[in-house]
Parts: structure tokens; sequence; C-alpha cells
């Protein structure tokens, strides 16, 4: 307790029955100044949520969040790395979308509009002469 206080003499320690488990509170003040309010700071766990007695590990956890001690560059800098990620993962997702659409929907008319055009390994000049020589130029302009 008295390590505790000194890391930040409002955090307090209390048990709960009802999690039975270790509760970090810290005493902060209300809107206005007129009385402060012990509110829940953190529940000490253990892996996958199971039981833990209080030890060094709970103030590396309060050291790592202590947003004022780290400063305010820190914390930003966390806050855009965690938005890169989750931007990169998500242009990822759409990508894969995207490749996925082009795969299953694009390809089959890809292979049939080939077909028509007996395009596979054709020259440009050759390939220009079977397009025009197979539509008419209304079917050319309304597919423009």
């Amino acid at each position: 307790m008295k390590r505790l206080k000194k890391f930040d003499d409002k955090l307090n320690v209390r048990w709960k029955d009802s999690a039975k488990r270790w509760m970090i509170t810290r005493y902060c003040p209300r809107p206005g100044n007129c009385y402060e309010v012990e509110l829940e700071i953190m529940q000490v766990t253990g892996v996958n949520g199971s039981y833990a007695p209080l030890d060094q590990r709970v103030f590396d956890t309060l050291k790592r969040y202590d947003n004022h001690t780290r400063g305010a560059e820190a914390v930003l800098d966390d806050m855009q790395n965690t938005q890169d990620k989750t931007i990169g993962e998500k242009l990822k997702d759409e990508d894969r979308d995207f490749n996925d659409m082009l795969r299953y929907e694009l390809a089959p008319r890809a292979a049939k509009i080939a077909d028509d055009l007996n395009a596979s390994n054709m020259p440009k000049e050759d390939l220009n002469e079977e397009i025009y020589g197979n539509y008419s130029q209304e079917e050319l302009d309304t597919a423009r």
C-alpha cells in the first residue's frame, strides 16, 4: 500500500467481493471540485482473467497507462500508431475484397470477351480488325 501511495497518493486498493478480485481505485474530483469520488481504475487479474495477487505487474501496468507521466508526445505517438495499424488492416481488407470481386465477377466476363475477340495472342493491329469486323459501329458506340 505504501508503494501505491508513493506512486500516486490518490490511488487505493480495494477487494471487490462480487468479482473476487483486487481493484485499484483513485479519488478523482467531481465537476466544481466540491468533493471527490472513488473510481475503479483497474481490476487486478492474471492470464485469462484469473485471480492475481498484488505484485510488480500492477505497478508496471499503472506506469504503462499513466498518460500524465508518459507525456503528451508518447500518448499521441501511440494513438497515431494504433490508427495507422487500423487503417492498414482496413486497406488490406478492401484490397482483398476488390480482388475477390475481380476474380469471381469479372473473370468469367473477361474470358467471354477474349473468346469473342480471339484475343489471346493477337497483335494489336489484328485485334482492331477483329473488333470492327464482328461488331457494328452502333454496338461499339454503346459499349463506350
